[in-house]
């Protein structure tokens, strides 16, 4: 009876671990899934603006992927962002197409739960 018992609890753990380790694999899947959306995400910006900086940072801390341009520097692209915005401050932040004007972190969040 004790050798029957042992062979069941063996059975039972490689159960429970293949069934953890195959809930673990799904859960990965499902991350690697909604981290492989692809956000668009731009900002506008000047090096000595404070509130650009803080843009940057909360996406920084939150790990999202953003593309910066200098518009001090990039002639192009601050036109770019005057014909988005339809005004020259910054930052200007353009994620998957809906531009918001300065640091919001409200509308920030609002836009990258679409």
């Amino acid at each position: 009876m004790l050798y029957v018992r042992n062979i069941l609890h063996i059975v039972f753990d490689f159960y429970f671990i293949y069934n953890y380790f195959c809930r673990v694999n799904i859960n990965i899947r499902i991350l690697l899934i909604e981290e492989t959306t692809i956000m668009a995400i731009k900002i506008y910006s000047t090096p000595s603006c404070g509130y650009c900086k803080l843009a940057k940072n909360y996406f920084i801390k939150n790990h999202i992927k953003f593309t910066e341009y200098n518009v001090a520097r990039d002639r192009a692209k601050a036109e770019e962002m005057v014909k988005k915005s339809g005004q020259m401050g910054v930052p200007v932040l353009d994620i998957n197409g809906k531009v918001i004007v300065g640091f919001d972190q409200t509308a920030i969040e609002r836009a990258l739960k679409r």
